[in-house]
């Protein structure tokens, strides 16, 4: 995707890119492990789905211990993966 994304957008958009896809990808975990949903739940139960997330999207301040994991496990993919990058330029 990285690849992808190089060669269709400038540096600085790339750089962009990589936060908002790690928040998404916390999204998806905090939708996994915290709201206990599955993948087949999109199709299967798609209303309680929804719910829950315009729920935590519309109250915020209520929900700002879950907004806060989802933005440090946000961070943590951040940098795992900026070192994992990083550790590859090194050995090859």
């Amino acid at each position: 995707m990285e690849k992808f994304i190089t060669i269709r957008l400038s540096d600085k958009l790339k750089w962009l890119f990589i936060p908002i896809v790690m928040a998404l990808n916390a999204f998806g975990v905090y939708i996994g492990r915290h709201l206990r949903f599955n993948s087949w739940d999109i199709v299967t139960n798609p209303f309680d789905l929804m719910q829950d997330i315009v729920y935590l999207c519309l109250h915020p301040i209520r929900n700002r211990f879950d907004w806060s994991m989802i933005i440090c496990f946000s961070i943590l993919l951040t940098l795992f993966y900026l070192t994992t990058k990083r550790i590859s330029k090194e050995i090859c």
